[in-house]
């Protein structure tokens, strides 16, 4: 018999992390599957966090826009026209200023996002000491960035970085599957979203609309990783390819396909938590506030399933 714990959407809540150790412990739990979101701000929650990762970019990104309007205010500058007029010296200046500002909030932002993963890694670490198998596999969401695999590497096992992963006997494979950018992460709308967008996960994977360009690509590449050695026991992905509320989610091509072969299917996303069985499948999401624990038979297939609030 093994345990495993699913969680999602953690979004730097230090204490769900920590109740979340409590009841890995308390259950014998042998492993834990993350399915993404470890960081930014939680829009549906009622507790007020103002030190999210979301607040931190918001802060840069108008103290940005301050300090500009700052300096074009010093030279006197109100249009384009003005600062053409300027001599060759000062405009030079004006430039060489903007673009020290530009280079300094550009490392604000990339340390901003670090900051978020290593605030989150003891907790963490503590999850994964708190398993038989003191490991947790995981999968990085769209509020997620790069930057952690490097950050968390030492804590996490991300399997959509991987052909397969295997623990207590079980293999695991792993998907982003998701293609919802964050508003402050939009390259069109922000300086941060430009900044952060050479950190962006594999949003292509995750996109429905297979005529955008490389979307097809990225999916057939997914796809590729995913059956090269079979099924697996567990997909772990950011969003399940199957019903929500009675909506069929349609995200990625590879995922909705291989969720077909694979024995179960654990997601996030979502922030209400459901189980749904499919073709004598299991596919399910935890939710924000819960930790989902699945008991396996000695085939690997579900068992029993335990919800506890966190």
């Amino acid at each position: 018999m093994v345990k495993v714990m699913y969680l999602s959407d953690l979004h730097e809540d230090l204490g769900k992390l920590e109740r979340a150790a409590q009841i890995s412990k308390e259950q014998g739990v042998d492993f834990v599957g993350l399915a993404g979101d470890l960081i930014g701000k939680d829009h549906t929650s009622r507790e007020k966090n103002t030190d999210t990762l979301d607040d931190k970019l918001m802060k840069i990104e108008i103290g940005q826009t301050n300090q500009i309007k700052n300096i074009y205010q010093t030279y006197k500058i109100g249009s384009q026209e003005d600062f053409d007029a300027l001599d060759e010296s000062i405009k030079e200046e004006v430039s060489s200023k903007q673009e020290q500002l530009i280079q300094g909030n550009v490392a604000k932002v990339v340390k901003a996002v670090q900051d978020s993963y290593e605030k989150i890694k003891p907790a963490l670490e503590k999850l994964k000491q708190s398993t038989k198998s003191n490991k947790i596999v995981g999968v990085l969401g769209n509020h997620d960035l790069k930057l952690g695999y490097k950050a968390l590497e030492d804590v996490v096992t991300f399997a959509e970085l991987r052909d397969e992963v295997n623990v207590a006997g079980f293999k695991i494979k792993g998907t982003n599957n998701t293609w919802e950018l964050p508003k402050i992460y939009s390259p069109e709308k922000t300086f941060v979203g430009r900044v952060l967008s050479q950190y962006f996960i594999n949003y292509a994977e995750g996109n429905p609309d297979t005529s955008e360009e490389g979307v097809k690509e990225a999916n057939d590449k997914t796809y590729k990783r995913l059956t090269k050695t079979g099924p697996a026991d567990i997909l772990l992905t950011h969003v399940v390819p199957d019903y929500h509320r009675g909506q069929v989610i349609k995200h990625g091509k590879a995922t909705q396909d291989y969720a077909k072969i694979a024995k179960s299917t654990y997601g996030g996303h979502f922030h209400d938590g459901q189980v749904i069985l499919k073709d004598g499948k299991v596919h399910a999401t935890a939710g924000a506030g819960h930790a989902m624990v699945c008991e396996y038979d000695e085939n690997n297939e579900v068992k029993a399933v335990e919800i506890y609030k966190l």
